[in-house]
């Protein structure tokens, strides 16, 4: 996919492993590409259109199928791969543009949305990784709300605000790079916090105020009717999880000494009538180089943004021969679905299988406990069985060590106390 500009992304993947399904291709500026706002198209207005909706910007979205036994469409796993390339602020310091890369978010995830929930359909679960340069930081510093407020009060000239920025950069003054475990006040990315947590906070609202105020437009104009109904809406079923904010426990830069690309995935998607995802999980990241300025970057790289390798592991369920996947209660719904993502996953097939099975049998187990909980007398006699066992090891332990004081009927009578307590004990375990 390419935009007007000449900017391209691609998504390459092994002809050998997966199978290629439907190809969405998806242009950020267009407002037809949304659901929400293709039918209320002429509630826009002439601000909003030439805002948010007058230059293309490229989104792919592919689903690859992985390769299995199975000829059935339906008993395949797949992975809905994404990518992105959001409009850059000329400054990052100044990102007077942070209204357009926020609804070029929401026109990604829209997509998302419905490429899920038809392909889904199709699958028998349907795993997420979204990769791109997203051209924003997860993190403002504090110092970028008040410099858009400085230029809003002062109306000034916006190239001479931007020669002093730069100018802050270049001497260290201004910094770009935010941690976010650093005392440093921060004001969170409505990009990345509309990805991760899937609605925006009372502060993004804020910031995209002051960003559409300072670019020299009205926010009542600009926020109002569907795009204002659209970002405050919640996508809480899609928040993703950052790949290297995962592994490494914050993001690093990748450009300069700036963080402006990501990759996030998704847990997997099932079908109502699969008791089984594929499990993913990230198994390790690329570490980023040490900060380095923009010029050896395009001079050892050839670009100036770093490049991310992230590896997943999709582990895939594998039933036995004759033997239907989908595992049914008697009531005829399926089993919960226990989605791992904090362990690398082993995709040796003989251990995966293995695997899958204690989680089934702990599945049916919890079921089971989860139908006997609710019988109170039931606890009360495990908790007195396992009471009248620890006692009845206290015992046996005194009469062993006074054996020459105790009689052998006192030890044989404090012997079958315990075990009949244990056997108790263990008779109440077996019910539930």
């Amino acid at each position: 996919a390419c935009s007007e500009s000449g900017m391209g992304i691609a998504v390459l993947w092994r002809h050998s492993r997966f199978d290629l399904g439907n190809t969405v291709e998806v242009d950020l500026g267009d407002a037809t590409n949304s659901r929400w706002l293709a039918q209320k198209q002429g509630a826009l207005n002439k601000d909003q259109q030439s805002r948010f909706f007058s230059k293309g910007h490229p989104g792919l979205l592919i689903v690859l199928g992985i390769k299995s036994g199975s000829k059935l469409r339906k008993e395949q796993h797949a992975l809905l791969v994404g990518a992105a390339y959001i409009v850059a602020n000329p400054i990052s310091l100044l990102p007077m543009r942070l209204d357009i890369q926020a609804v070029q978010t929401l026109m990604l995830m829209d997509s998302m949305e419905r490429v899920l929930e038809h392909e889904s359909r199709y699958y028998a679960s349907l795993s997420v990784v979204v990769a791109g340069d997203f051209n924003v930081p997860p993190y403002y510093p504090q110092m970028s709300f008040d410099l858009l407020s400085k230029h809003i009060a002062q109306e000034g000239d916006f190239d001479q605000m931007a020669t002093t920025v730069m100018q802050g950069v270049a001497s260290g003054k201004f910094q770009t790079f935010v941690d976010p475990n650093s005392e440093q006040q921060t004001i969170a990315s409505p990009v990345y916090e509309l990805i991760t947590k899937g609605v925006l906070g009372q502060d993004s609202i804020g910031f995209l105020v002051a960003a559409i105020k300072s670019a020299g437009y009205h926010p009542s104009r600009i926020l109002e009717g569907p795009l204002y109904q659209m970002l405050t809406t919640k996508w809480l079923k899609y928040q993703m999880i950052s790949a290297y904010a995962h592994v490494l426990g914050m993001e690093p830069m990748t450009n300069a000494l700036e963080t402006l690309d990501f990759v996030f995935f998704l847990p997997a998607q099932r079908r109502p009538d699969h008791s089984r995802a594929a499990r993913l999980a990230v198994t390790g990241v690329l570490a980023a180089p040490p900060p380095q300025s923009r010029q050896k970057l395009v001079a050892g790289l050839g670009s100036d943004h770093i490049p991310l390798v992230v590896d997943v592991g999709l582990c895939t369920p594998i039933s036995k021969s004759g033997e239907v996947e989908s595992q049914r209660r008697e009531d005829n719904t399926t089993s919960p679905v226990v989605n791992i993502t904090h362990s690398p996953p082993s995709c040796d097939s003989a251990s995966q299988e293995r695997i899958l099975e204690m989680l089934t049998s702990l599945e049916r187990r919890l079921e089971t406990l989860d139908s006997k909980v609710s019988r109170p007398g039931m606890l009360v006699e495990l908790k007195w069985a396992l009471a009248a066992s620890t006692l009845g090891s206290v015992l046996f332990a005194a009469s062993t060590m006074l054996l020459g004081v105790t009689s052998a009927l006192v030890r044989q009578a404090m012997t079958g106390f315990l075990l009949a307590s244990l056997l108790y004990q263990g008779f109440l375990v077996s019910k539930i």
